[in-house]
């Protein structure tokens, strides 16, 4: 019904469309109160009316009895608070395991290279030892033949 209240006031309704609407503007004050308030919009669109006064008040005293409402502050805020806390706590996590990483192997193979040299040499003699005392249960060796053992060791960096 709207609709043609608006078509009506821009002169695009057709004569038999405009006659009934005219008949219901006429009865019902619903249609009436909207016939008014367009033509009020339109009046201050093309800026031939300020509005009227009692309207102005009428807004006015409306506003200043509704309650004011406080609402909470936004919680997009505090969730970018949160997200760049846990941004932050991934990043020392990530490093840290990094580091951990990085410092445990350098640790543990200084000390690995010095307990596995200390057992080679500590393994050759005592194998030597024993293929020594049972030469003679090894069937398929000769009995001049003595066992050497080799070891090699890789440094990173080193050649």
């Amino acid at each position: 019904m709207q609709e043609n209240l608006s078509a009506l006031m821009d002169g695009e309704l057709d004569e038999r469309a405009a006659a009934r609407l005219l008949t219901e503007l006429k009865q019902s004050e619903e249609l009436r109160q909207h016939w008014h308030t367009y033509h009020l919009i339109g009046d201050v669109l093309r800026g031939e009316s300020a509005g009227s006064t009692d309207l102005l008040e009428a807004v006015s005293q409306k506003l200043a009895s509704e309650p004011v409402i406080l609402a909470p502050r936004s919680g997009l805020q505090t969730r970018r608070h949160v997200r760049l806390a846990y941004s932050l706590a991934a990043s020392v996590a990530g490093f840290a395991f990094v580091a951990w990483l990085g410092w445990s192997s350098l640790g543990d193979n200084t000390v690995t290279n010095n307990n596995q040299q200390a057992m080679n040499s500590a393994d050759a003699s005592r194998m030597r030892v024993y293929w020594q005392a049972h030469r003679q249960f090894a069937g398929h060796m000769d009995a001049g033949a003595d066992v050497r053992f080799a070891s090699v060791e890789i440094h990173d960096g080193e050649q």
